[in-house]
């Protein structure tokens, strides 16, 4: 059993003031360290190092680096324990998180089928770049949500976020799986047209 809650109030009444910015240079061995293991934890799942691990976290006052907390998440749902990585949301702003642990967090909850979290984290994470982007649309074609997957990428033009060939991929999957003729009205492109642009914008 997992009270996050008794830890985050350790981390709030201590008066330590914990840096919340993810380029500090003053990191120190252990934090790098733990690092190292969180990242372990993410290939190789293992609930008890990554519970020890989060302990650790706390213990040593990293309790709110985002850079720590975004993979002790992706560790937690590897582990199959959605429920503890969902209250780590809980407890730390989501506007601490800068898109690379965004788009680590949304790409894992995706892989597990936690697309309501995912969609939250996309909503209120501040920055989005285009692997944002990709992560909830591919996120929604592989949970088989086709038509969320087309109303995310309706609503790209508005970000100033170019599609790339991963984006029409995922939209090209999205129509051919819902009925190109009907539902590449979405995306105000046919099927055709969309595999044209995906092939003429390769590498």
């Amino acid at each position: 059993m997992f009270i996050l809650p008794y830890f985050y109030r350790g981390v709030r009444t201590s008066g330590r003031h914990l840096s919340l910015s993810p380029t500090e240079s003053h990191y120190s061995l252990d934090y790098h360290r733990l690092l190292r293991i969180l990242e372990a934890c993410k290939m190789s799942p293992n609930l008890r190092t990554t519970a020890g691990t989060h302990a650790n976290i706390i213990k040593l006052g990293y309790g709110k680096y985002p850079s720590l907390i975004s993979l002790m998440v992706v560790a937690y749902v590897s582990c199959d324990r959605l429920s503890v990585a969902h209250q780590l949301l809980v407890e730390i702003p989501t506007g601490y998180f800068d898109a690379v642990s965004a788009n680590l967090m949304i790409a894992s909850f995706m892989k597990r089928g936690a697309v309501d979290v995912a969609k939250k984290l996309f909503n209120e994470v501040p920055l989005r770049d285009l692997v944002t982007w990709n992560s909830l649309i591919g996120g929604y074609v592989k949970n088989d949500m086709y038509k969320e997957a087309l109303s995310v990428f309706r609503k790209m033009p508005r970000s100033n976020v170019e599609p790339d060939g991963y984006t029409f991929a995922s939209i090209i999957t999205a129509c051919a799986r819902l009925g190109a003729i009907d539902h590449a009205k979405w995306t105000s492109l046919s099927t055709e047209e969309l595999t044209e642009y995906y092939i003429q914008n390769q590498d």
